[in-house]
């Protein structure tokens, strides 16, 4: 239906009608500000979530995997009278809550360190279990664990007297572990690449799997980007919903000002 009138029209001039024809001609209808507003904040939520996760990957240790540091199959490790002491010494000690040193600190002043009980962990990359030499302590077996710090990524050799209860439990290159026991010295391994590599020998008594609590963070963030979508986006239904029904309310209220259309002329007659 048109909306031009008549010249004689009775409401040709009516405030009203004009104010409902303006209503209706404006070039941007609130609801789509609206939509404009909500989309524009959602777009800087993103961005700060977005932030906040790439803030947090800088912040993972980064380095070369840690399989690139393990050391070739079958390498033996010297076993002399220290050695065979702290076997005998570490197979009656029971765990006293020793700090732990960083790697760093072991192999920048060893000298500091040798024969002190201490605490180390890391990342597991390589297990095997060594045939011993006849030692005062009567053991005939020991377990080898090549462990690499987490940041620094610098390598520690733990020698355990006993067969760890996680030993096949344990997922090299992903679990973490931990031993308490002596330092020794430091010793040189040749890696599966060639490399000659230094890290400190550690023998302890044994060395156990830790399990450490799932890290929900992204997912929380996940889940609060799912969460701000979803009301966005009903957000978003409610203010077309609510524009379709304020434009049906526009052209109901032009109707009433408009009037009833004319009637239609009468057949062979005029126009009433």
């Amino acid at each position: 239906m048109g909306t031009e009138l008549p010249a004689d029209h009775p409401f040709k001039d009516s405030q009203t009608l004009q104010e409902l024809r303006g209503k209706g001609s404006r070039s941007v209808p609130p609801e789509f500000r609206r939509i404009l507003f909500m989309t524009a904040l959602l777009a800087v939520a993103l961005g700060v979530i977005a932030w906040q996760i790439s803030k947090r990957a800088e912040d993972m240790p980064q380095g070369p995997p840690p399989e690139a540091s393990a050391p070739k199959e079958g390498a033996p490790l010297a076993q002399d009278a220290e050695v065979n002491r702290l076997f005998g010494e570490v197979a009656k000690a029971e765990p006293s809550g020793a700090a732990e040193v960083p790697v760093g600190d072991l192999l920048r002043a060893p000298e500091q360190f040798q024969g002190k009980r201490l605490s180390v962990s890391g990342i597991p990359i390589a297990m095997s279990a060594d045939k011993l030499e006849p030692n005062p302590a009567g053991l005939a077996e020991a377990w080898r664990t090549y462990i690499v710090d987490r940041r620094t990524r610098d390598a520690i050799c733990v020698w355990t007297v006993e067969r760890p209860p996680d030993w096949d439990a344990i997922v090299l290159c992903h679990d973490i572990v931990e031993a308490e026991g002596v330092f020794v010295r430091l010793v040189t391994y040749t890696t599966q690449d060639g490399k000659k590599r230094t890290a400190p020998l550690v023998v302890a008594r044994s060395l156990r799997r830790v399990v450490i609590p799932e890290d929900t963070s992204i997912r929380s963030f996940e889940w609060a980007i799912g969460g701000m979508m979803a009301i966005v986006g009903v957000a978003l239904v409610l203010l077309v919903r609510s524009g379709q029904r304020e434009e049906a309310r526009h052209k109901e209220q032009m109707r009433e000002a408009l009037g009833p259309p004319p009637a239609p002329p009468a057949e062979g007659g005029t126009p009433a």
